[in-house]
């Protein structure tokens, strides 16, 4: 599968005067025609840095960036807007335009020096509009707006520019839990359905595992390690993420739990994996490690029928109250 942009030994970072700052180096990556790549780190590791870079927006201390066959610094900023488009991370200061009017200004590379619009403008913007779901709100304010829908109206700007690949620097940073997932998996159905090249740097690593087609995994030593989701969930680099932090993430349930140090363990067993996981959670909430076993202390027939040394407990709440006594 050829890549529609990729890095050769890129190294980025910033020169101040004569010092320079390397924040990543010998960076290789590719980003694929129809994929949704997630970008994760710790704050400072890095992600808006390379983003930058790879936008043109700042020029690499070392190595390339070439995008559609040619060095990200040879391309001028008008032929870097028909190939990517970029929402960054800053709230949206556009109250006192429409939402049909924030969208038409993704035409800019598309239209004269007046930037005026003309029919065949305005039919892309309205499909662009439609494509994120909120056509209803198309004569609204962006002043208007909820956190969640000027994401989305943002989104649409970027698909009005008709660039093939969309980077997006932290998109679910002000929004609801809800909000995020309807933005992840909006992004995820235009990689998959309208071919587009999505990249987009996140905290929110749960929901990146789950529609994310590559994870870019950033660690502390200013590597990267890319692939696969799931083969990377599978090889335990997630775990790069925590390096020398009391976080741990269980590839078998998908959490990521505190480790303490000295938790008492106990042996649980449950009829339902959804039994299992949320007793093993109070317990862990209350300094003791839940493990299986076939002769436990703790079995779970049901919600309101779990057993503490064979005697009957109606809730989790029960079960944390004698486990108290017994300590």
């Amino acid at each position: 599968m050829s890549a529609i942009i990729y890095t050769e030994s890129l190294s980025a970072g910033y020169r101040k005067r004569k010092s320079v700052t390397t924040v990543l180096h010998d960076v290789n990556l590719e980003l694929h025609v129809g994929e949704l790549v997630s970008l994760l780190g710790a704050n400072g590791a890095g992600k808006s840095t390379l983003i930058r870079t790879i936008c043109g927006l700042q020029p690499p201390l070392a190595g390339k960036v070439i995008i559609d066959y040619k060095d990200v610094e040879r391309l001028t900023p008008r032929q870097l807007s028909k190939i990517i488009a970029l929402v960054t991370t800053e709230r949206t200061y556009a109250g006192g335009l429409t939402v049909g009017e924030l969208v038409g200004l993704g035409r800019h590379p598309h239209t004269g020096f007046l930037g005026r619009l003309d029919e065949h403008d305005r039919q892309i913007v309205a499909a662009a509009i439609e494509k994120v779901g909120i056509s209803h709100k198309a004569t609204s304010y962006v002043a208007e707006l909820s956190d969640g829908e000027r994401q989305k109206a943002m989104i649409a700007k970027a698909l009005a520019q008709e660039a093939p690949v969309i980077i997006l620097d932290e998109p679910t940073a002000f929004l609801d839990v809800a909000s995020r997932i309807e933005v992840l998996q909006l992004l995820h159905d235009l990689a998959r359905d309208d071919r587009r090249t999505i990249l987009i740097s996140s905290h929110d690593i749960q929901q990146s595992m789950a529609l994310s087609d590559r994870l870019w995994i950033v660690s502390d030593s200013g590597e990267i390690v890319s692939g696969v989701t799931e083969d990377l969930i599978l090889a335990d680099k997630i775990s790069l993420l925590f390096n020398n932090r009391d976080v741990a993430f269980d590839a078998a349930t998908g959490d990521f739990l505190t480790t303490r140090k000295g938790a008492r363990q106990i042996t649980v067993k449950a009829d339902s994996a959804e039994l299992y996981k949320w007793i093993a959670n109070a317990l862990r909430r209350n300094d003791l490690l839940a493990t299986e076993a076939d002769s436990p202390q703790i079995y779970a027939h049901a919600a309101d029928d779990i057993r503490l040394n064979g005697i009957r407990l109606g809730s989790i709440e029960e079960l944390l109250s004698a486990l108290k006594d017994i300590n």
